[in-house]
């Protein structure tokens, strides 16, 4: 059995990302974990008035909270009763991030989904400043699924390597198990930002992981990641992006842009990352 941490706000975006999931494990025995956090910054003075008498108003929004958490786990339990899932409700007050920690250990989670918004304004409005930090902090695959992107099978699906960093089979094997469900035709992209003076080749390790897939392999060179994957990606339609990240500072780099690319990465198919 697989575990799937969905961590929701109770917005629109993070109930599409819980749909998206149960749809795309059909068929599958599956634990989901429902996750809310709050924390305490996030008081208001109606919080206050509506404390009943005698009760903390951490107890008053902990009630409520927990509440609404079972609310949801029991609509996808009726709507989903026909599969082999499993669900369970949680409430923690805490730092978003630090929740997020201890549940994957907990739960011994093996993929968190989240949707993408969240974020108001600034450079982290693409993909949302909680699911941002996540990937940025948690060592965890991650799946992030853009506002109002309904499930479809997926069919092809498009894994990025950059300057031949290719990743090693224990890094890629939550990838392998992914994919496993529905076997897509896998484009590799091979992106050389460097330009080196040798021809960019596919790694013939890296490909024979692959032998059920149909693979199509794709190079470009001495462009910025986020301006080769916008580019491959008006070419080619894929359902789904796959990438994995090295360190914090190839992540930044990677979303936001380079000193030589304006254009930041903003995805518009669900997007898989995971942790060398």
């Amino acid at each position: 059995m697989k575990n799937i941490l969905l961590p929701t706000d109770f917005s629109e975006n993070s109930f599409q990302a819980m749909d998206y999931a149960m749809k795309y494990f059909s068929g599958q025995n599956m634990k989901f974990v429902i996750l809310n956090i709050q924390k305490s910054s996030d008081y208001i003075m109606d919080d206050l008035m509506t404390a009943s008498p005698g009760s903390s108003v951490h107890e008053a929004i902990s009630a409520d909270n927990k509440s609404k958490i079972n609310d949801v786990v029991d609509r996808y339990r009726s709507e989903y009763s026909d599969e082999a899932f499993e669900f369970e409700g949680l409430f923690d007050f805490d730092v978003f991030i630090d929740g997020i920690a201890q549940t994957v250990a907990s739960r011994n989670i093996d993929l968190i989904v989240m949707g993408t918004n969240g974020a108001s304004g600034a450079r982290e409005a693409i993909f949302g400043s909680n699911t941002l930090n996540v990937i940025r902090q948690i060592k965890c695959p991650v799946l992030a699924i853009p506002e109002n992107y309904e499930f479809d099978e997926l069919k092809k699906m498009l894994f990025t390597v950059i300057d031949e960093k290719y990743p090693s089979e224990e890094a890629l094997q939550p990838f392998m198990d992914f994919i496993e469900l529905y076997k897509p035709e896998l484009h590799i992209l091979h992106i050389d930002e460097k330009r080196s003076n040798s021809e960019v080749e596919s790694s013939k390790e890296f490909n024979s992981m692959f032998d059920d897939l149909r693979v199509k392999n794709h190079y470009l060179k001495g462009i910025p990641a986020p301006m080769a994957i916008h580019s491959f990606t008006q070419l080619i339609s894929v359902d789904m992006h796959s990438i994995l990240i090295e360190q914090k500072q190839f992540l930044d780099r990677f979303i936001h842009g380079s000193d030589t690319s304006k254009i930041s990465y903003a995805t518009k198919v669900p997007l898989l990352v995971m942790h060398d």
